[in-house]
């Protein structure tokens, strides 16, 4: 297998891991066993560290995380050229045949940068996409709603949800625009005992399991107040307040 070099960006989170988990994959590993983290380090420091054979002997994927932001900003060819350590980094590799041939053999080097957007217009970014047989970009950016839609409805066949697309415009509409959570969410719903013996799920299962946003919470129950239907709104409220309080608790354990 020829060894790849990915370069992961953009600023959904979860599409982001989904990319790195479809890359582990591709090379029969669960989990990154090396990971190393920028914040400190040097792109010379982190190549000479790719180079030793005790490094390379017991790992089939390395994965680089919190990249610098600016090395793919909009600059001009000057001012990209003053940044030597990672363009120095990406020419070793690159140019290197001994590297190409021997050690990116059965090696994945994943580099997932922080950036929402990258400047096609930069000087290292031309000259590492002249290296396409060998670097991959990705872009894992936010979806656009319907796509986004279609994706979470996959995930859901994929688990053998009962659920229909509008029911998953639903869940969309209601929960953080996030899909981490958007995806959490939907795990939920596939535990209850009418989701275990295939009934289909109901706007009423989504709403009252899962986590609603601030916003969507408040004009459901505008809208139930305005139709009279206090005890609705009531029920509402009180289930907010109660998986508002779980989600704290999550991210003060988690």
């Amino acid at each position: 297998m020829v060894g790849n070099i990915y370069l992961i960006y953009g600023d959904d989170e979860y599409i982001k891991n989904m990319k790195i988990k479809e890359i582990q994959k591709k090379y029969n590993v669960e989990d990154s066993i090396n990971k190393i983290d920028l914040n400190g380090e040097e792109w010379e420091e982190i190549y000479d560290e790719l180079t030793l054979p005790s490094f390379l002997s017991t790992n089939k994927i390395i994965t680089i995380y919190q990249a610098e932001t600016n090395i793919f900003n909009d600059k001009n060819e000057k001012d990209d050229l003053n940044l030597p350590s990672p363009y120095t980094f990406f020419e070793k590799i690159l140019t290197n045949e001994s590297y190409k041939n021997e050690i990116l053999e059965d090696l994945a080097i994943i580099i997932v940068f922080d950036n929402k957007k990258i400047s096609k217009k930069n000087k290292l970014y031309k000259y590492i996409t002249k290296k396409n047989d060998i670097v991959k970009i990705s872009e894992c950016s936010k979806l656009p709603r319907i796509e986004n839609e279609k994706y979470l409805l996959d995930i859901a066949k994929e688990k053998k949800l009962n659920i229909g697309m509008n029911e998953i415009k639903f869940l969309v509409e209601l929960v953080e625009k996030n899909t981490y959570v958007q995806v959490n969410e939907l795990m939920k719903l596939c535990f209850l005992n009418k989701a275990i013996i295939g009934e289909k799920i109901t706007k009423d299962d989504i709403e009252d399991v899962c986590i609603k946003n601030e916003e969507a919470v408040v004009y459901m129950i505008t809208d139930y107040i305005l139709e009279k239907k206090y005890n609705e709104a009531q029920r509402l409220a009180n289930i907010f307040i109660d998986k508002k309080s779980e989600l704290m608790l999550l991210r003060i354990f988690v």
